[in-house]
Formats: structure tokens, C-alpha cells, sequence
């Protein structure tokens, strides 16, 4: 069944009546706002984001059946989620006309706060390591991204399971596999660093420790 605090606002939104659609938008702005920053996306893609996601809630929410075991947040997310995915495809293939310096800037833009950093994001070293924390990110599977995004967002093994509809044990192996791949690719990206005192830098920020390597292929 839906969290039985969402009962009588699911049954609203289904009336179409106006005080549950900003109830919606007042319990869950914040959450689905840091699901899709933490997604890739900056600020203001995020907020456009988010918008996009209550419409679509709003024009779907018949489709939600109180009747079935499912978590009327998880199936939201879930919408935010997917909406995000969308508008990063077409922020990563901007028009062809967008000159090269243009789409560098707007790279790094988009490449901000994945995670909230641990020390001092704002300095050389944070923003770097946040750079390569994209860049490691968008080198792993979708399942893998999701995974690692959902968790970073809060989720537990149970919630991500009803989002990805997997079972909770699965999720828990997978997102085992998936931070031991992450810290791979971590390593892979600053094995290529000439600058050997920044890159222990960076693996210091990020807490990278060893790596199973039968557990990251």
C-alpha cells in the first residue's frame, strides 16, 4: 500500500482539486529538487526539472493504484528520475552551433555536486575531485548510476529495489559491486595524473581505499 500519510493526497490529486496539487509540491519540492542535483544537474536545470516532474505526476496519477504494494514516493522519485535522465541526454548533446568553449563551460556546470563533498568542495582540489567523480560516474552502467544516485539521495536497498523493481537482496550485491567499480574508475582516471601529489590529494578527498579486483570486473 502508499505511505498512509499520502492516502487522502493521491485521492486529492485524483480529484484534480487545486490545494493537493500544492500540498504536492510543498512535501516533496526539496526531496525530488536533491534527487535530481545530485543526479548531475545544476540548479536551475534541477528546479526545471522538478516542474516537469509534478506535471507529469499531476497528468499520470491515475495511473497510480492505491490498491498494490507500491510507495507513492518511490513512484515519484522514480518520475523525477527518469525526467532528469532526459534533460541531461540533451545537456550533453547540445545544438551544433554551441561553440566547443561554450559546451566545455556548461560541462563543468553540470558536473557539480554529485554528492555533498566532505572538505572544502569549493577549493581546487574539491572541484577537481568532483570533475572526476562525474567523469567515473558517467563510465558505469545505468544500473550502476542509479544505484549510486539513489543511496547518495537517502534510499535504503528496499526503497531502491521498488524503485528499479529488483529485490532488495540483488540491489544489496549490486550497489556492493557498483561502489567497487566507482573506486576502479577513480583509480584508472588518476593513474593517468603526472601530477603525483595531486592525485594522492584527490584520492585522500574521495576516501578512496584499495580495490578487490575480482569484486570490480
Amino acid at each position: 500500500m502508499a505511505d498512509k500519510d499520502d492516502n487522502d493526497l493521491i485521492n486529492g490529486l485524483k480529484a484534480n482539486k487545486p490545494v493537493y496539487q500544492k500540498l504536492l509540491v510543498d512535501k516533496y519540492a526539496g526531496r525530488l529538487l536533491s534527487v535530481v542535483r545530485r543526479m548531475g544537474l545544476c540548479r536551475e536545470d534541477g528546479v526545471e526539472v522538478v516542474n516537469d516532474t509534478f506535471y507529469k505526476i499531476i497528468k499520470k496519477i491515475d495511473d497510480f493504484d492505491l490498491s498494490k504494494s507500491n510507495r507513492f514516493s518511490a513512484w515519484i522519485v522514480r518520475i523525477a528520475i527518469n525526467t532528469a535522465k532526459d534533460k541531461y541526454k540533451q545537456i550533453k548533446d547540445p545544438p551544433v552551433s554551441q561553440s566547443t568553449d561554450e559546451r566545455a563551460e556548461k560541462g563543468i556546470q553540470d558536473a557539480e555536486a554529485l554528492w555533498q563533498e566532505h572538505h572544502q568542495p569549493d577549493s581546487k582540489i574539491g572541484q577537481l575531485s568532483q570533475q572526476i567523480m562525474s567523469q567515473a560516474l558517467e563510465s558505469l552502467s545505468e544500473t550502476d548510476q542509479d544505484i549510486l544516485r539513489c543511496w547518495a539521495c537517502g534510499f535504503q536497498h528496499k526503497e531502491i529495489a521498488a524503485l528499479l523493481n529488483k529485490t532488495p537482496g540483488a540491489v544489496k550485491v549490486a550497489h556492493f559491486r557498483a561502489k567497487e567499480r566507482l573506486k576502479q574508475k577513480y583509480i584508472d582516471i588518476l593513474g593517468t595524473f603526472k601530477d603525483k601529489p595531486t592525485a594522492t590529494a584527490v584520492k585522500d578527498f574521495l576516501g578512496i581505499e584499495a580495490v578487490n579486483e575480482k569484486t570490480a570486473n
